[in-house]
């Protein structure tokens, strides 16, 4: 409940208690992978990366942890830990910030070896030791599974600010409007391709990209007895010092850019969901504007009318491809 302590973070396991624990299979490739991006993430990535290895299973696992040039010491605790794990942890340590030009999901996601991959970034952390056990049970009971979920907090100084949790499965059409509401730290999907958009650096919410193709390629179950994975809001993070309308622009301009993408894969279905998620989003924040766009559902053309100049004014960076539909 909001206001309460947050979750403490799991104990870590020792390598040798964690691989003993896989019995027979410890020589198999791991049943799940664990990707990880962490930068400036000193504070926290502890907790991170007991989360990960405070999981117990009787199947083999592996985290892959990218540092993206961190000058606050980060990478320092991941080589001490990779070194401590050797077994279980893969990591990559940039000497060069790469943000958004390449993004750690899409560099990593090809070198896991897991069926399943779970997501966890170094600022937060997951509380439930038994949660990959959890998430590949489910797997394990539909065959079409592609994405599990589990509930989630998210926490600032210690407490619980907010519960994340989506109460119901869906599908990959009516997954859009449940994305807000569920962290990527609380997903493991299968591991299925996933493209590089080549606009990858203009989609500040990749998360939503990879929600997207994961949730194309079939329906999602609600783990309720796992969990919770908890999202940390801190001065540091990416949108968490963000004020309301910096954070509606930027995710308005990031499905806008997802919309792009699927239209030009010709899944005009996903691309109009994708479109109308961007306008209701900008529109939340622009006074006048968003009863009207909840009472009905406007095509671009009404769209550019409605808005007219305030989206100059209020989200200049989203002008071009509100009012000009240019990308």
């Amino acid at each position: 409940m909001p206001g309460d302590p947050a979750p403490e973070p799991l104990p870590a396991r020792d390598q040798s208690e964690i691989v003993a624990d896989w019995r027979s299979a410890s020589d198999a490739a791991p049943r799940v992978s664990i990707v990880c991006a962490t930068y400036q993430h000193r504070l926290w990535i502890e907790d991170a990366l007991r989360g990960f290895l405070g999981q117990r299973t009787t199947f083999p696992f592996e985290v892959l942890i990218r540092d993206d040039a961190s000058t606050d010491g980060t990478a320092d605790v991941v080589r001490d830990y990779a070194r401590r794990y050797p077994s279980i942890i893969r990591a990559w340590i940039e000497e060069k910030n790469t943000w958004p030009d390449q993004r750690t999901a899409f560099l990593l996601q090809p070198r896991a070896r897991g069926q399943l991959i779970a997501y966890c970034e170094g600022d937060d952390y997951w509380a439930d030791s038994g949660m990959l056990a959890a998430h590949v049970a489910a797997f394990d009971a539909d065959p079409t599974l592609a994405i599990s979920h589990v509930p989630a907090v998210s926490v600032r100084d210690g407490l619980v600010l907010q519960n994340l949790d989506f109460r119901g499965d869906w599908t990959s059409t009516d997954a859009l409007p449940h994305f807000p509401g569920i962290p990527l730290s609380a997903l493991c999907a299968r591991n299925v391709p996933v493209p590089v958009p080549p606009m990858q650096h203009r989609i500040s919410s990749l998360d939503r990209f990879h929600l997207s193709v994961y949730a194309h390629a079939g329906r999602s179950i609600r783990v309720a007895d796992a969990g919770p994975a908890v999202y940390r809001k801190h001065e540091g993070g990416t949108w968490s010092t963000l004020q309301p309308v910096e954070s509606a622009a930027r995710v308005a301009e990031s499905y806008a850019w997802i919309a792009r993408w699927w239209r030009e894969q010709g899944n005009d279905e996903l691309a109009a969901q994708f479109e109308l998620a961007a306008m209701r989003r900008l529109a939340s924040v622009l006074p006048g504007v968003r009863a009207r766009v909840r009472r009905r559902n406007p095509g671009w053309m009404s769209f550019r009318r409605l808005v007219g100049r305030r989206v100059r004014r209020v989200a200049p960076g989203l002008h071009d491809w509100v009012v000009r539909r240019r990308w």
